[in-house]
């Protein structure tokens, strides 16, 4: 099965990834503020800056989605409601990836592979070569 998009997009589909990264972690640091107290703010920070900067992307959005959904049961009413459904959006991202502007894809992107072209070029002509001589007349 092919893929009919890139791994690591970038323009228009590059910025909409960029802002969820940045939706997502804001909205990660801001339910911390409310829900988390001690330690458990200090690694939703840690986990929204890696969110921001797309460093490990998929994993930590997975990770912050289940947080978020913990936020949503320790706030109640309506901004219990809103973390829970902000943790769609982190679910989302972690599918999707981080996208071209990101530390994810400066490490794991892709490669360019050179070819020396002159080996490429002799390999080609000795196989057409051999293919002209198999044709019957």
């Amino acid at each position: 099965m092919t893929r009919s998009f890139l791994q690591y997009p970038t323009g228009m589909v590059g910025l909409a990834l960029v802002l969820l990264r940045l939706s997502a972690a804001a909205t990660l640091a801001g339910g911390a503020l409310l829900a988390a107290p001690g330690d458990g703010q200090i690694a939703a920070f840690l986990l929204a800056g890696t969110l921001a900067l797309g460093t490990f992307t998929r994993l930590a959005a997975a990770i912050g989605a289940i947080g978020m959904v913990a936020m949503g049961v320790e706030l109640e009413g309506v901004l219990g409601v809103s973390a829970t459904l902000h943790a769609t959006a982190m679910v989302a991202l972690s599918m999707l990836g981080a996208g071209g502007y990101s530390i994810d894809a400066l490490l794991f992107g892709r490669r360019v592979i050179r070819l020396d072209r002159q080996a490429g070029m002799s390999g080609l002509h000795a196989s057409l070569t051999e293919a002209d001589e198999e044709q019957p007349e």
